[in-house]
């Protein structure tokens, strides 16, 4: 009978079961309580390490000073006598040696050094109290830093032993060990017909080589008999063949320089690929991007064409970044390259079978974040249309906009000869091909029916373009009184024909008429 109760120390942080505030996130809490797991691992395990090597230097200081307390025939005070006695009796250079430090990256004190200090410690502590410094009063000073130390020492090993007793209730990566395996090995042709020689194996028709495969089988082996294994570890050991001569990319940027959200270009290439195939031949040879950080990065994306109205391109978006979570999940704790491989060609086998567990909890996965983003952009949407109502119920966009002070003026278009005047026609070369054909028309209304597709700067560059080819003339104004005084002042000139205003006006997209304009051009 096999006995499960040590899975009961395994600590779960993604447990389905779990309930969080419905103002939480759950995923963001499963993170908080695996990160809140791994950082107290840490810090139990830096305490452990802590506390062992201090105990292992105490060890050695204490029987330096029960040496020096026990021996009275030497004066303490005297400090050649002691360090002759300390050098005598104990190693001066002999230093904390421990597996759990690294001492070619920690300088390390002897223990002579160290005791030496401590008497010159205790020497300033006896100076400062105006007490004579004498043998009779260091000694009796450092059998009281002695009781110190073991009293800590005491306390030490009540706390390891209660560290030790809570890291051997949970079960860690660090803790776990090879248990079985299995080893497939394929012999040459040439040592099959040795041993079919040997065995006096003979066909008069021809003489027919076959493959024999030594295996050591595992406990519960997935393969019923000898056949069914055969075939599978030739297969198995095919697909490694197969995948050996893949050459890994190198990311296009260090990963440990990415921000927490950037996107590596790979990944943004990933997303892109459609067959099943070709994806899983882009992943063995990019692992790097395999990472949960990759993972949130490509769901950034999601909300932006979720926002955009693209939905099927953000569920794709999905079910990529998806992809990546099952694989890293799968393969973290792999480190092998070949092994990897193969675990990452095992997910796409299950995934491409619908009626496999692996593949409908894939299927789960992505319709449940999908409908998570889904429903943030809808929210998101709704705060912003909300936000748009409370600052005027409308969304301001500034236009520029050509009028006239007379409703039956034609547009008059001064279009430069090339010949004639390459400069200014140089000049009208740069306008936009559109905005050559609007002018051509003489027609006020197209002409404003290319500065509503532009953005304010754009139009203003045009007005700058045209005024110093000298196309059509225009006078800027700064808002309607402007143009209507202009209007007036017209009216009252009869020697002043064809004005044509052009109007710099904020526009409100509502499905009323703008009543008024803020700035106007004229035009000769």
């Amino acid at each position: 009978m096999i006995d499960y109760s040590r899975f009961e120390n395994i600590e779960i942080s993604d447990d389905s079961d779990v309930e969080v505030h419905p103002n939480v996130d759950k995923k963001s809490f499963i993170r908080w309580k695996q990160r809140d797991i791994h950082e107290k691992r840490e810090r139990r395990n830096h305490e452990i390490k802590n506390i062992t090597i201090q105990k292992e230097m105490y060890g050695h200081l204490n029987r330096r000073v029960d040496a020096i307390l026990a021996d009275k025939g030497f004066d303490l005070s005297n400090n050649t006598d002691f360090i002759n006695f300390l050098n005598s009796k104990f190693d001066k250079n002999e230093v904390l040696q421990s597996e759990l430090i690294d001492s070619s990256k920690e300088e390390l004190i002897p223990y002579n050094e160290q005791i030496e200090d401590l008497i010159l410690q205790l020497r300033g502590d006896l100076e400062k109290d105006k007490v004579e410094v004498n043998d009779l009063h260091l000694r009796d000073l450092l059998s009281k830093h002695k009781k110190k130390i073991d009293e800590l020492v005491v306390k030490q090993d009540a706390r390891l032993k209660e560290l030790i007793a809570e890291k051997n209730s949970h079960i860690e990566i660090s803790d776990l060990k090879e248990g079985f395996s299995s080893t497939f090995i394929n012999r040459d042709d040439e040592d099959e017909d040795d041993e079919d020689q040997n065995k006096k194996i003979i066909n008069n028709n021809s003489a027919k080589k076959t493959e024999k495969i030594e295996t050591i089988e595992t406990i519960n082996s997935p393969a019923a008999n000898g056949k069914n294994l055969s075939n599978e570890n030739s297969q198995h050991q095919n697909h490694h063949q197969h995948h050996h001569h893949h050459q890994e990319a190198k990311p296009s940027k260090p990963l440990n320089e990415l921000g927490e959200l950037e996107l590596l270009q790979e990944t943004e290439e990933y997303s892109k690929i459609k067959q099943m195939d070709k994806l899983y031949q882009y992943l063995i040879k990019h692992l790097y991007i395999i990472s949960e950080q990759q993972k949130d990065s490509l769901l950034m994306t999601a909300f932006d064409f979720e926002l955009k109205d693209d939905s099927a391109k953000a569920y794709d978006i999905v079910y990529k970044a998806m992809m990546l979570k099952f694989l890293d999940d799968l393969t973290k704790q792999i480190s092998d390259k070949d092994v990897k491989v193969s675990a990452i060609h095992n997910f796409f086998d299950r995934i491409g079978n619908k009626a496999h567990p692996a593949a409908k909890a894939f299927e789960q996965e992505i319709a449940f974040t999908y409908d998570h983003i889904k429903k943030r952009c809808k929210i998101i949407k709704e705060e912003e249309k909300k936000r748009g109502e409370e600052d005027g119920n409308e969304e301001a966009e500034e236009l520029i906009q050509l009028r006239s002070t007379d409703d039956n003026t034609v547009l008059s278009v001064n279009i430069p000869s090339k010949e004639e005047d390459p400069e200014r026609y140089k000049i009208y070369n740069q306008l936009p091909e559109d905005f050559k054909k609007a002018l051509a028309t003489q027609s006020i209304d197209e002409v404003n029916k290319v500065f509503e597709k532009i953005k304010i700067d754009e139009a203003e560059r045009i007005l700058d373009l045209i005024n110093e080819a000298g196309v059509i003339s225009v006078d800027v104004l700064e808002n309607e009184q402007e143009f209507e005084n202009l209007k007036n002042e017209i009216k009252g000139n009869s020697s002043i024909e064809d004005k044509i205003v052009d109007v710099d006006q904020e526009v409100k997209h509502t499905d009323e008429p703008a009543d008024f304009v803020n700035t106007a051009d004229v035009v000769d």
